[in-house]
């Protein structure tokens, strides 16, 4: 009879123990902190479009032949169809630019994206002088601020060491270089606006916002 009760209180020791070891990892488990999933959100409610003599744009027909301009293409901070303007175009501007972003923390970028006749999808964004300058066998894009040279009868386009936080990339001109040829798909010219870092995907670094517009150049 001893050996009985021995062995029931073994067991009972036994079954006790486990029990608080299976406790102590619950609540080990328990305390561990969640990862919180980073949901991304743009609240950059600036309207962008291309527009030529103040009137939208979304197609334009193009000559791409090499050592001659596809165009020079202009954007405007609104989605109408046709600016009715008060005043004048870069004077606009700014007030338009000025109800979406008075702190002036918005910045303007484009994309240029494209497909070879060898099947490669190429695309690639511009958002300072400094681009990733590996396409210009394609085309060449140049930077211009018309509004900060507003009353300017002429002048060139922004370079490296003039860029800063008040330069406004109001427009560019894609040169074609001798790769033009070799394009098999329509040209598709991107404007955007973007305020922050991660207003681009981290794996592709596409522009992932709201506030675009795009130009699809075809070849005339």
């Amino acid at each position: 009879m001893k050996k009985y009760l021995i062995l029931i209180i073994c067991l009972l020791l036994f079954t006790g123990c486990t029990t608080k070891k299976v406790e102590k990892k619950v609540k080990k488990v328990k305390e561990e902190p969640k990862e919180e999933k980073i949901v991304y959100k743009d609240e950059n409610m600036m309207p962008i479009s291309f527009y030529e003599n103040n009137k939208k744009i979304t197609t334009q027909s193009v000559i791409q032949k090499v050592g001659y301009d596809l165009g020079v293409f202009q954007i405007f901070p609104s989605n109408e169809d046709t600016l009715q303007l008060n005043k004048s175009h870069w004077d606009s501007f700014y007030e338009e630019w000025n109800k979406y972003d008075t702190n002036h923390t918005t910045k303007i970028g484009y994309n240029v994206s494209f497909t070879t006749t060898d099947g490669k999808n190429i695309s690639y964004n511009i958002l300072s002088p400094t681009y990733p300058k590996e396409y210009d066998s394609y085309m060449m894009p140049f930077l211009y601020d018309d509004y900060n040279n507003r009353g300017k009868s002429w002048y060139s386009h922004v370079e490296e060491n003039e860029y800063n936080e008040n330069t406004f990339l109001t427009s560019i001109k894609l040169f074609a270089n001798g790769d033009i040829s070799n394009i098999s798909s329509n040209i598709n010219l991107t404007v955007f606006t973007y305020d922050t870092e991660d207003d681009f995907d981290p794996d592709t670094k596409e522009y992932r916002g709201n506030s675009k517009a795009t130009l699809v150049l075809t070849k005339k």
